[in-house]
């Protein structure tokens, strides 16, 4: 399976007749955690992303929905039962979501590109991340949301998420900066971290509308 990163957009209002239908299809559990939030954008982020993630797998894997089975590890990251080739990891902010997979480990973060409040890094970015900061005063705030994403991949890569805190690791440093690559993309960040060389990864972008379809062929066909 080559590694494949899905940058998709959705919007506050559509599809909402077609959440209806694909919620069906999370488990019980799941549907509980995605009804429990307040804003009909959230619930979408999630039940979408969700969603993606089984149909991709069982294209990837020729199964079938009935047939996954999700787990967590102690840390709390997501992982398919019974198939330790097949890696995924998904982020969203509001509008967009990003979903990662490989056959090895991955740690995928998205961010919008906006104001940024630049004490943060004070606070959880190593010196040398401070510093490539201050190195462009012309693009502060984006390379914030860089140095941001890039951290935030890497302990999802690792699987221990803020168990490692923060301001422990350096993704400047040259060692761990080869293991990532960001992309911009309608003003989101999107930062991967994967052993992988990066010249065989495959960056899609998908719209709501083919997303939709996607998955309504799938849940037909589940």
């Amino acid at each position: 399976m080559k590694t494949t990163i899905y940058f998709i957009e959705l919007s506050e209002h559509e599809n909402l007749k077609e959440y209806e239908k694909f919620i069906k299809f999370v488990s019980p559990k799941r549907q509980l955690q995605i009804d429990k939030f307040r804003f009909d954008i959230d619930k979408k982020l999630s039940l979408f992303s969700d969603l993606f993630v089984r149909y991709s797998a069982c294209k990837a894997l020729d199964l079938k929905n009935s047939d996954l089975l999700f787990d967590k590890n102690t840390y709390g990251k997501p992982y398919l039962v019974g198939y330790p080739d097949f890696h995924y990891n998904i982020s969203h902010t509001r509008y967009a979501i990003a979903i990662g997979l490989s056959e090895t480990p991955i740690g995928v973060d998205i961010e919008k590109n906006k104001a940024a409040d630049l004490q943060i890094a004070e606070r959880f970015f190593s010196k040398g991340e401070q510093q490539y900061i201050l190195s462009d005063n012309q693009k502060q705030e984006t390379l914030f949301y860089e140095i941001w994403t890039k951290k935030e991949a890497y302990i999802k890569w690792l699987g221990k998420g803020l168990a490692i805190p923060l301001n422990t690791f350096d993704v400047t440093d040259t060692q761990i900066g080869r293991m990532f690559n960001t992309i911009e993309i309608n003003d989101y960040l999107v930062s991967v971290c994967n052993r992988e060389e990066f010249n065989y990864m495959e960056f899609l972008q998908l719209n709501e509308n083919q997303v939709s379809i996607l998955l309504s062929e799938f849940i037909e066909n589940t």
